[in-house]
């Protein structure tokens, strides 16, 4: 009830209304950064705020879900704005004005590097189709991405972890490029992808290469069976295929992979502010702790080795990192 409002309502009972309100409602307040919610706080703090933004308002249907029923615990932090290379920056105000889509190929004409589409009106009918091409072509990487060692933790959500995967991941953008020339060969190539096993024996060794190209064809993949100790061509339509036996696919790489013009559509649904995990501790995308942490043998598969993810607390796969409100937007495939 809004004190306010009773108040106004009925000014002859204005004592009565205002020890009514007192006594049944929760006033509002602001938390500070560092708040953590839980599935024990969640119905206390729900209509609080946090930079003035409604608790339950950047809560997704999903994360309040995963909150009340999975042990999910979400540690606030201050927002701050993601810092982009002056050299993306530069390029996207140069190229992006000759980009065009067409929406009977579902494809970009005329990119050449940087984000084709900086401003995207929520009344245009492709404008979930550009959002998307703006995340697989503007993805600000650079001129390559070099993950030299990452981990896949295999996790079973009723009794831990229970076996950790090393592999390598790199990609050399072919256009698009920021350094030099925008294009690297004929311009027919957008990347060529390396993607392999290191641990354990196993699977060491196991990987693909793959070469992605700027047009709808699908892309040439080719795989080192270990078993076999042969290479082997792929299909075209291992783009949905899942990476090591885990519950990943390669699309889901860089959790976009495929180029948009496989799908049959997009549909930008509207805007809307949530809690997201868009930096480190340390803050600009910086941290003073790994990810991945060199540790003893007698710490290993533990929170020292893996510190942004709960190990300790069932289902043992939620992130352990801090969450800030960010506007994004909501579209449909």
């Amino acid at each position: 009830m809004n004190i306010t409002k009773v108040i106004k309502a009925s000014a002859s009972g204005a004592a009565f209304a205002l020890i009514v309100s007192l006594g049944n409602s929760v006033v509002a307040k602001e938390l500070p950064a560092g708040t953590v919610i839980s599935k024990a706080n969640i119905d206390a703090i729900k209509n609080d705020t946090f930079e003035g933004h409604r608790v339950a308002d950047l809560l997704t249907e999903r994360t309040e879900w995963q909150v009340r029923s999975h042990n999910l615990q979400i540690k606030l932090r201050n927002s701050e704005p993601l810092e982009l290379d002056p050299k993306y920056t530069e390029a996207t105000k140069k190229y992006s004005k000759n980009v065009k889509y067409d929406p009977k190929t579902k494809e970009v004409i005329g990119w050449i590097a940087g984000m084709p589409f900086p401003n995207v009106s929520p009344d245009d009918p492709d404008a979930g189709a550009k959002l998307v091409w703006n995340r697989y072509l503007g993805f600000p990487v650079g001129d390559a991405i070099n993950y030299s060692k990452f981990a896949f933790l295999l996790i079973d959500g009723n009794t831990g972890l229970e076996r950790v995967q090393h592999w390598v991941l790199t990609r050399y953008m072919m256009k698009g490029r920021l350094t030099g020339e925008t294009v690297e060969g004929d311009g027919s190539i957008l990347s060529n992808t390396l993607l392999f096993a290191t641990y354990p024996q196993d699977i060491k060794g196991l990987g693909t290469f793959t070469t992605r190209y700027d047009s709808p064809k699908v892309e040439d993949q080719w795989a080192y069976i270990k078993s076999m100790r042969r290479i082997r061509r792929l299909s075209g339509g291992s783009w949905m295929d899942p990476i090591g036996g885990t519950d990943q696919l390669n699309d889901d790489v860089e959790n976009w992979n495929a180029r948009p013009s496989w799908y049959n559509g997009f549909k930008l649904v509207g805007k809307r502010w949530i809690l997201a995990i868009a930096h480190t501790s340390a803050g600009k995308g910086k941290s003073t702790r790994g990810s991945w942490n060199n540790v003893a043998d007698s710490k290993k598969n533990t929170m020292e080795e893996f510190p942004y993810v709960d190990l300790k607390t069932a289902p043992y796969w939620n992130p352990n990192a801090e969450w800030e409100p960010k506007e994004v937007y909501i579209r449909l495939n």
